[in-house]
């Protein structure tokens, strides 16, 4: 049995190499796209372009005879996916469905028919297209449509600042190739990824929703706390499992179920973002993203005592979902590091401080997303602090979890310069 990983990625390839069947992992970076993204790269190589990627993958599956196909990631690996199990009749999310939740304008138009009391306002914008936003009132969030790990996501307090921001913010066309091209062939939509979404401001507590659909079936893998630097919009940590009431965390599995079965979401993962607004009660979707995420599992493997890559797992082979229990830890976590400013990189963590900080945390593990000698804003940031490395650890409670952060952040150590 060849199971074909579509935008394979590290973490596929250490989660996925202790499993007993041949996995094929495509070569397609997807670091090429944050650095569009982020300006650093002005061209996408010919061969990340659809119709040669997907060449390359039918001709990767018809060497292997590939029966199954596994992505883990969302941009462009969710496409891709849907589009080669829909030309090879194999097993995978529908494709409208994985557009829908893509587009996060006609996302927001699904959820207002499925899960209207979670919706918050909202209206597509350019500089060209402002009527629709003139019914809402100010401050509202504006985001590409075609959202990106928060980049030039910001709240704006007036139309004037709206206009500014539409003005000056650009989506790169090359970034969006794929995107658009799905949007152009698969789908009925007006809106391509040029355009922005705004929507009503929200308050409250933001948490992350991760569960699967199955055969129709949607289940709860779990909800994690999503903790940001004190007025930013930059995680600063992410804690499993959530401190929301459980009458809460069973409306938000509730809303869930009911926007996924709505769009048609199948034999897939998914998390939805959600704030709860503790004064009023108010529960409302930030965003919805049809693939893992990723930066959960080692904390779902840590409390649950399995992934989210062994839910995707069964998911993909046709096999339902195991009731996974029996984790080592009560609490586990994202640890996520910055700085405030733009900085120098002028020392990382050696291989030896990683050690010393594995042997007296054998659980922790370690995420540098920067290298020596580069400067914090060289990699795609949110544009409100900096990542330098994400830091996992498990804990009985979150007390003894603040003090293992502490200590493996002095083992673990960083050094900065001004620039």
């Amino acid at each position: 049995m060849a199971i074909l990983v579509v935008c394979s990625e590290k973490k596929d390839r250490q989660e996925l190499s202790l499993k007993d069947d041949t996995f094929i992992f495509t070569d397609l970076d997807n670091s090429v796209f944050k650095r569009v993204l982020s300006g650093i790269q002005s061209e996408l190589p010919f061969q990340y372009r659809p119709k040669q990627y997907l060449k390359t993958l039918h001709r990767l599956a018809d060497q292997h005879g590939v029966t199954f196909l596994f992505n883990a990631y969302d941009y462009p690996g969710c496409i891709y996916t849907s589009v080669l199990a829909q030309e090879r009749n194999l097993s995978a999310p529908p494709l409208d469905a994985i557009l829908t939740c893509q587009h996060k304008y006609y996302s927001r138009k699904a959820q207002q028919k499925y899960v209207p009391e979670a919706t918050p306002h909202f209206a597509i914008v350019s500089k060209e297209h402002l009527d629709d936003v003139k019914k809402l009132s100010f401050p509202l969030f504006v985001k590409p449509v075609k959202s990106y790990l928060s980049a030039f996501a910001r709240p704006v307090y007036s139309m004037q600042e709206l206009q500014q921001y539409l003005e000056n913010v650009h989506i790169p066309k090359e970034f969006l190739i794929s995107f658009d091209w799905a949007v152009k062939n698969y789908s009925d939509f007006e809106y391509d990824g040029s355009y922005f979404i705004a929507e009503q401001m929200l308050k409250g507590r933001q948490v992350t929703l991760e569960g699967y659909v199955f055969d129709g079936e949607v289940g709860l893998i779990g909800i994690v706390d999503s903790v940001m630097l004190p007025g930013t919009i930059s995680f600063e940590r992410f804690v499993y499992p959530s401190s929301l009431p459980q009458e809460v965390q069973e409306k938000m599995f509730d809303i869930s179920a009911r926007f996924v079965k709505g769009i048609g979401l199948d034999m897939s993962l998914f998390n939805i973002e959600f704030m709860y607004d503790d004064d009023t009660g108010d529960i409302y979707i930030i965003e919805i993203n049809p693939r893992m995420a990723a930066q959960f599992c080692d904390l779902f493997a840590m409390v649950n005592g399995a992934s989210n890559y062994d839910v995707l797992y069964d998911i993909v082979r046709g096999k339902k979902p195991n009731a996974y229990t029996g984790g080592s830890f009560d609490v586990a976590a994202s640890l996520v590091c910055r700085q405030k400013e733009d900085q120098r990189v002028l020392h990382v963590p050696t291989e030896w401080d990683l050690q010393k900080a594995q042997c007296r945390f054998p659980e922790l593990k370690y995420y540098p997303w920067i290298g020596t000698g580069n400067k914090l804003s060289d990699v795609l940031q949110d544009g409100t602090s900096y990542v330098y490395c994400w830091i996992h650890l498990g804990a009985q409670d979150r007390d003894e979890l603040e003090k293992k952060y502490a200590e493996s952040k002095e083992l673990l150590p960083f050094r900065f310069e001004a620039v």
